[in-house]
C-alpha cells in the first residue's frame, strides 16, 4: 500500500478520492498551511535600521555644556527660572514650577569615551546605594528615587552627561518628560 493510498484511507481531504489533480491541490494547500504555522511559531527576527542622521549625531561631540540645557521657552507655562550658571564645561540651570523644582547640571568631556567612562563610574557608584531604572533618553540613562518626592535622572549624550534633579516630583514619568526637554 503506497503513502497516497494510506492518506486516502486515513480520510485526509484531497486524498480520499484518489484523483491526482485533487492531491496536487491538497499538497500545495498543506504546504502553505505549514509555512504559515511555522512563521507563527518561529517569527522572523526583527531588524532595526538606524536613521543615517542618528549615526552622525552619535559620533559628533557637543561643543558647550549649556547647549543641551532647556531654556525657559522649552519649559511648561508657569515656569520661572530659579537660577543658572553657564560655563563651557559645566553648566547648571534650575526652574521652579509651582511646588516643583527641576535642576539640570551638564558636564562636557573632551571625548565620547571620557563621557562614557564618567557615566559608567557614576552609575556604578549609585547602583550600590539605590535601585536604578533604565530610561530611554539620550544615548544611555538611568533614574532613581532619593526620597519620596526627590528623584534623579542621569543621562549621557555623546560627550556630555546631564544630571536632572527633581524635587516635589511624585512619578518617574514626570522625570522622564523633564529629561526629554533636553536638547539631545
Amino acid at each position: 500500500m503506497s503513502l497516497i493510498e494510506k492518506l486516502g484511507k486515513m480520510g485526509i481531504p484531497g486524498f480520499r478520492s484518489g484523483k491526482k489533480w485533487k492531491m496536487a491541490i491538497a499538497i500545495f494547500g498543506y504546504f502553505w498551511i505549514l509555512l504559515i504555522l511555522l512563521s507563527v511559531i518561529f517569527p522572523a527576527p526583527t531588524t532595526t535600521t538606524q536613521n543615517p542622521q542618528s549615526l552622525t549625531t552619535q559620533s559628533t561631540t557637543i561643543e558647550n555644556s549649556y547647549d543641551v540645557l532647556p531654556s525657559i521657552q522649552d519649559m511648561p507655562s508657569g515656569t520661572r527660572l530659579a537660577g543658572e550658571e553657564i560655563n563651557v564645561n559645566v553648566s547648571k540651570r534650575a526652574f521652579r514650577i509651582e511646588l516643583t523644582e527641576i535642576q539640570y547640571i551638564s558636564t562636557k568631556f573632551s571625548t565620547i569615551e571620557e563621557a562614557k567612562s564618567g557615566f559608567a563610574a557614576v552609575k556604578e557608584q549609585k547602583s550600590t546605594k539605590y535601585k536604578l531604572d533604565s530610561v530611554n533618553v539620550g544615548d544611555e540613562a538611568f533614574l532613581y528615587t532619593i526620597a519620596e518626592y526627590q528623584k534623579m535622572l542621569i543621562l549621557r549624550k555623546s560627550n556630555v552627561y546631564v544630571i536632572v534633579i527633581g524635587e516635589g516630583i511624585a512619578f518617574d514619568d514626570d522625570m522622564v518628560s523633564y529629561a526629554r526637554l533636553l536638547k539631545v
